[in-house]
């Protein structure tokens, strides 16, 4: 199919409108996005510093709550449960995915490759693939320097923010427990 002289003007008439277009309507997006970059930035100096000092309030008194609460927690759970509800919102513990933890990957590597098991739990960079790993316990008992750890979550639920919860790991925490507590 041939297109005529008159078509393919007519065409290059309608791409080089469509291009004039999209160059308006790119030069007026960046404008705006611009503007809008701006008014954030503003709104964040403006409510940033505010917002800080929030969020350090609230990690300290769930610091507080914590080192006051995990301690005795299996004593105020209900019994058989791992939930402690209170007038102001409920405590409760919950245990993660297990995760391998490996203190030396070439050691492991060695150790899965006088095995004869090296390829189905290494990737092509030769790292550890853990999650295949993961699927063959009675092999990860018997790896040195390979654990299986599992974390505890505290989930904290204020009854007056509904559908709210804030979730952190018992690993490693630091707590505050407060004088009296």
């Amino acid at each position: 199919m041939t297109t005529s002289v008159e078509e393919l003007r007519s065409i290059g008439a309608r791409a080089s409108q469509l291009l004039a277009e999209i160059g308006t309507v790119y030069r007026t997006r960046t404008r705006k996005q611009t503007q809008l970059d701006d008014r954030i930035k503003k709104v964040q100096e403006r409510y940033g510093p505010e917002v800080e000092s929030l969020q350090n309030q609230q990690n300290a008194l769930v610091r507080q709550l914590v080192g006051l609460v995990l301690p005795h927690f299996d004593d105020l759970a209900a019994e058989g449960t791992k939930t402690i509800k209170l007038r102001s919102g409920e405590l409760s513990l919950r245990l993660g995915p297990e995760a391998l933890q490996i203190d030396n990957d070439e050691d492991v590597i060695n150790q899965l490759r006088r095995r004869a098991v090296l390829k189905t739990f290494t990737k092509v960079t030769r790292t550890i693939d853990k999650v295949a790993l993961k699927k063959r316990p009675e092999l990860v008992s018997k790896l040195k320097g390979v654990t299986v750890v599992r974390s505890e979550k505290l989930h904290i639920k204020p009854t007056k923010l509904r559908g709210t919860e804030i979730t952190l790991s018992t690993d490693n925490l630091t707590v505050t427990v407060p004088e009296g507590g």
